[in-house]
């Protein structure tokens, strides 16, 4: 039998083709998470990388005026590397 109007099985399609969009739909909306999720940590490690190296540099120019002492340095900058 052809079904109503002569179409067959179309309607066995549609409902396949419905679910398909759905499926690859939810796993492109999972890849896009998932991307903007790593690009922000990256984002993040980048500022916190820059921020540490900011604070040892200014620590060296503070032990290099004389400002600290050799212990005062070595005390702070292992505070800063943790």
């Amino acid at each position: 039998m052809m079904g109503y109007g002569g179409f067959g099985n179309f309607h066995n399609a549609m409902g396949f083709s419905l679910i398909a969009f759905m499926i690859i739909m939810a796993i492109l909306t999972i890849l896009i998470i998932v991307a903007v999720v790593l690009i922000v940590k990256k984002i993040n490690k980048s500022s916190r990388q820059y921020a540490e190296d900011a604070s040892l540099e200014e620590l060296k120019i503070r032990y290099a005026k004389g400002e600290i002492s050799e212990d005062e340095y070595f005390r702070m900058k292992k505070v800063l590397k943790q």
